[in-house]
């Protein structure tokens, strides 16, 4: 009996780690297709402060800078050591963006299987964390080289948290659960609530002195407010945000915007995330299902644990830290964006921070239903694996199939680019990629020419090939009457192939009086002071 259970066991792991496994290779075949191989938007942001570290001018106060509610100390930092020895190759910077989903999963993973023993660790959890953590919703994050900054703070919080957590590791884990807290107040501005958000993982260690346990904390209360403090040093409101008064204005969006930023992840599933620079996205009813859910889910399992007992304040503590900085999150980012309306609560770049709460649901699940599992049947428990693997596997591709609009935008965003180090520096490719063209044109674009960074200056081994897939591209949206991509990509064939005479033809066949138009939008001049 007790080899056949530890048969049925491996096999329930083998099970879980395949599944664990399906969400990451989604992630890995997309991310070479869809990703952002290029700076785009803040993202060039980065240029004069490597042309500053290659003549030696980089100032420690350009890497303190804001951006801007943010500090991103260490992001700068990271892409910088990456940038300069890869002449500003991005792919490494999103290769640093999934190590630190991966690190994040693994922590919490850690947490989850350590609670029980050998024969009874919940490894059915972990494929539920890694649809979570490595779920393509979160494309912008995964695809942006910029969102390092995101993924590093929700790492250094996720990682912290468990380290102060871990009852063994003593003052080593408060050690590195502040500096963990350090990274993340100065990656993403977010991350301020870490040093709130970790005081149930400050407060667990049951075998510590009464006087080192306030040691703990008085230092802990220090160290938070020298780090704040300093974040808001000749700190200024962003331009970009809206008003914050308008939560008194409009409290039911705020509330709106809290239940669909927590719900997003599962919203996902059955709906298109909008993205940066993306459409308006329609929202009804059904959306806040998910988050009101979550909400509700949580307190019951915390209520019931409370009544019957399942679970220690010390097993629970990681969890409910984490719980805790994505509900406070979202009660933070509600002030500052719930001003454009309650749908930018479902934007995917916010999904990696509220990923934590359903991680945190689950987490405490674990340790509410662990002493009913061992009561259950083999048949009963590999009924419940199967319908579990397929609802996982129909949720993963759920997100991808409805992620595929944003994958045609990727698309074009990575052509638009192309053509630039080609040498077509249309107005459209401009204002696509960056918020300032003038100063895209003027001042960024000089210094990646210079350096030859991101791709400039290699030569393109088959213009004429290349010049027909811009040709193809074109057709499609003068087929739907979008006159300016489609003049423009038609430019772009041009360019790359001077005698492609189909693109020559089809371009005379436009309207003159658009093709007049399209003259004057592609003159980019600066912005009037």
């Amino acid at each position: 009996m007790v080899e056949r259970l530890s048969y049925i066991n491996r096999m329930g792991i083998a099970l879980s780690l395949v599944l664990a496994a399906f969400p990451l290779g989604i992630l890995m075949y997309k991310l070479p297709h869809y990703g952002l191989n290029f700076p785009y938007w803040d993202e060039m942001l980065l240029a004069p402060l490597i042309e500053h570290a290659k003549t030696g001018q980089l100032r420690f106060i350009e890497l303190w800078a804001q951006h801007n509610e943010h500090r991103p100390l260490f992001p700068r930092l990271i892409m910088l050591a990456l940038a300069l020895p890869t002449n500003w190759n991005v792919n490494w910077v999103l290769a640093a963006n999934v190590l630190c989903g991966i690190g994040s999963f693994l922590f919490m993973s850690w947490t989850a299987l350590r609670s029980a023993s050998k024969e009874l660790r919940p490894w059915w959890v972990i494929p539920v964390l890694a649809f979570f953590v490595f779920s393509w919703a979160q494309m912008e994050n995964w695809a942006w080289g910029l969102e390092l900054t995101v993924l590093l703070c929700t790492f250094a919080v996720t990682s912290g948290i468990v380290l102060l957590a871990h009852p063994a590791l003593g003052w080593y884990g408060f050690l590195l659960g502040a500096l963990m807290g350090v990274v993340a107040s100065y990656s993403f501005a977010n991350g301020m609530l870490y040093w709130f958000a970790a005081a149930p993982a400050l407060l667990v260690m049951p075998k510590l002195p009464r006087e080192q346990k306030i040691l703990r904390v008085v230092l802990w209360v220090a160290l938070a407010f020298l780090v704040i403090e300093s974040y808001f040093v000749a700190y200024h409101k962003p331009g970009v945000s809206p008003p914050l008064t308008a939560l008194l204005h409009a409290p039911l969006a705020y509330i709106g915007y809290i239940l669909l930023y927590l719900g997003s992840p599962v919203v996902a599933i059955f709906s298109t995330p909008p993205w940066h620079g993306g459409p308006p996205h329609p929202y009804g009813p059904f959306h806040f299902i998910p988050g009101i859910a979550g909400c509700a889910a949580f307190l019951v399992v915390l209520g019931r644990a409370w009544k019957r007992k399942t679970m220690s304040f010390t097993e629970a503590a990681p969890w409910l830290g984490l719980a805790a900085f994505a509900v406070g999150s979202a009660l933070v980012t509600g002030i500052g964006r719930s001003g454009f309306g309650p749908q930018e609560g479902l934007n995917s770049r916010y999904m990696t921070t509220n990923a934590l709460f359903w991680c945190a649901l689950f987490g405490v699940l674990v340790l509410d239903i662990r002493i009913l599992l061992p009561k259950y049947t083999a048949a009963r428990k590999w009924a419940a694996a199967i319908v579990g693997a397929l609802l996982l596997i129909s949720a993963n591709l759920g997100i991808v199939y409805h992620n595929r609009p944003w994958e045609e935008n990727a698309r074009w965003k990575r052509m638009g680019w192309q053509a630039l180090a080609a040498g077509h520096e249309a107005g459209l490719y401009l204002r696509d990629l960056s918020w300032d063209p003038p100063a895209m044109q003027t001042q960024y674009l000089p210094i990646v020419k210079r350096y030859g960074l991101c791709g400039f200056g290699t030569p393109i081994p088959d213009k004429p090939a290349l010049a027909r897939t811009y040709l193809a591209e074109a057709k499609g949206f003068l087929q739907k009457q979008m006159w300016f991509p489609g003049l423009t990509y038609l430019d772009t064939a041009l360019v790359l192939d001077p005698g492609l005479s189909e693109a020559e033809s089809l371009r005379n066949n436009v309207p003159a009086e658009i093709r007049e138009k399209f003259n004057a939008y592609n003159q980019i001049t600066p912005a009037q002071p």
